[in-house]
């Protein structure tokens, strides 16, 4: 079997793909979406099932 045959990216194709590769990892919550998603997602709730609890 033979290997298939390279072929060149367009020029601005290939500067996309070495901007998007050079790019810094970025994190993905902030502390306040962190903040909102504890109180959310966890305070609340537990505070609506003791409220229901001993209601």
């Amino acid at each position: 079997m033979s290997e298939p045959a390279q072929q060149e990216l367009p020029p601005d194709l290939e500067a996309h793909i070495a901007a998007f590769e050079k790019s810094a990892a970025t994190a993905d919550f902030d502390s306040a979406s962190w903040f909102w998603m504890i109180l959310l997602g966890l305070v609340l709730p537990l505070l609506l099932l003791a409220g229901g609890w001993w209601a």
